[in-house]
């Protein structure tokens, strides 16, 4: 399969299937030739407002106005971001910043042309010519950027080539879709999110959004008979909660797909009694996309990662000296077919990311009998002092205390420079962390967090992900206020 821009590949859809559903939402639904039309007039109204081939656009819209909105920009030939939030790495780099309103600092992204949507451009009258015309990319091209998490200090911003993307679309009929009708909780500014969206056009099925309260969602779902559901653990443990909660169901459920983090046990065990045929686990990164995949109902431990896609591949390399107590572990890097092609730096250069093709995503594996099991992220390590050890069982631990809603490790600091060890905890009125902290000392004989500190909430990312730099940040200001 071979294509030039995604406006081509909508265009083959509208033939193929022009009265079918392309776009499926809550408050608005299209066909493919309704899209085509709206598509075409968006980009139309984005020309007239200055907007050029090659130039670098952030995107604050909602879900669905977002999908309309990057395949606007894509063809104008615009390489194109979706941001939820304003990130460093973005400053200076960004020509516009669409959104549906007008924003003020910190929201507004620094030396970006700020334009607010105008909604009435999808109905500007485009001319057949119009529908059919679309920048037509090289490989070399780029053409999509994503943030990373940012979970253990400022996201990175990651470049894709069209090329590479036009890898993707081929490779998710191996991995990822086959034409099901799907609902992605992930964002399209993530890979897993924008995977779907570009896969709805390749197989010429809809895409699913919603902007609605998870209700809402699930209702829509339940309507249109979904079949498959994907997100992060976090994300699709909500959708199970608001499930039992409101009393739905989604009774054409047939497959559960996880990605983003790896399920516990318990959450795992809970997804297999609901019954679906299929409970996936896709393994991979914001870098190079999926590489291992596996179905959980498959008998084999929690941590197997799966087998490694088509194409993908893996090793495991020795961890540095200085990680002496984690010797026993192996740090992990692959390639894949449609990996980035580098962190997009401050002055408009590309950072490969990579050593001799190889990328290192910070996780750690044990190979046992050929297959790799998963053992922690470093984003899961804590170094006190130069001691560094996993800060997830003292998590779990902390998580299943009564009382306790959630709580999350972070290293950090005093004023002095002392390296502390600290847990955040969100539990109700009246929680004594004393006896949490008494408890964790029974348990652990070592590794204890020497401070315990309530908080309202933990931070966390769309995909779940706890944000330990900003605990960081968060506890220092507060021991430099309670010292002032």
């Amino acid at each position: 399969m071979k294509f030039e821009s995604l406006h081509q590949l909508l265009l083959e859809a509208s033939s193929k299937h022009p009265g079918s559903q392309a776009l499926l939402g809550v408050d608005k639904s299209l066909s493919f030739e309704q899209l085509v039309q709206e598509v075409s007039g968006l980009a139309n109204g984005l020309r007239a407002s200055g907007l050029e081939a090659g130039q670098r656009v952030a995107t604050s819209v909602p879900p669905h106005w977002d999908f309309q909105l990057t395949l606007a920009l894509a063809k104008l030939g615009a390489v194109t971001v979706t941001v939820s939030e304003n990130a460093a790495c973005l400053d200076g780099l960004i020509h516009w910043h669409i959104s549906d309103k007008a924003l003020a600092a910190p929201d507004a992204i620094t030396g970006a042309k700020q334009l607010v949507l105008d909604k009435t451009w999808i109905q500007l009258p485009v001319s057949k010519q119009e529908t059919e015309d679309s920048f037509s990319f090289q490989d070399q091209d780029p053409f999509r950027l994503f943030l990373t998490s940012g979970t253990t200090g400022n996201p990175k911003l990651v470049s894709y080539s069209f090329g590479t993307i036009a890898t993707k679309a081929v490779a998710l009929s191996i991995y990822w879709h086959q034409g099901e009708l799907e609902y992605n909780f992930m964002p399209l500014g993530s890979i897993g999110g924008f995977s779907t969206a570009l896969s709805s056009l390749v197989k010429g099925v809809p895409f699913v959004s919603s902007s609605s309260a998870i209700t809402g969602t699930l209702a829509l779902l339940a309507r249109n008979k979904i079949s498959t559901i994907t997100g992060s653990p976090y994300q699709i443990a909500g959708a199970v909660r608001a499930l039992e909660e409101n009393k739905l169901e989604l009774p054409e459920l047939k497959k559960i797909r996880l990605a983003g983090s790896f399920p516990t046990t318990a959450f795992r065990n809970k997804l297999t009694s609901l019954g679906v045929e299929s409970i996936e686990s896709v393994y991979g990164s914001t870098e190079c996309g999926a590489v291992f995949v596996r179905d959980l109902k498959d008998g084999l431990p929690p941590e197997y990662l799966g087998e490694v896609i088509q194409g993908c591949e893996v090793r495991a390399v020795a961890r540095a000296e200085s990680d002496i107590s984690l010797l026993a572990e192996k740090e992990f890097e692959y390639k894949t077919p449609y990996m980035f092609d580098g962190y997009l730096m401050p002055d408009g250069t590309l950072d490969p990311g990579t050593t001799n093709g190889w990328f290192r995503p910070g996780d750690r594996v044990r190979n046992a009998s050929g297959k790799y099991l998963f053992v922690g992220r470093d984003d899961d390590l804590v170094n006190i002092g130069g001691v560094i050890f996993s800060a997830l069982p003292v998590e779990e631990f902390a998580k299943s205390f009564p009382g306790v809603e959630d709580a999350v490790s972070f290293g950090t600091e005093d004023g002095q420079g002392t390296p502390i060890y600290a847990l955040a905890v969100v539990a109700g009125f009246g929680f004594q962390l004393a006896k949490l902290s008494e408890a964790i000392k029974t348990q652990f004989k070592q590794n204890n967090p020497s401070h315990l500190t309530l908080v309202l909430r933990i931070p966390r990312n769309q995909m779940g992900k706890p944000l330990r730099f900003e605990l960081s940040e968060d506890f220092k200001k507060r021991m430099a206020s309670d010292n002032s």
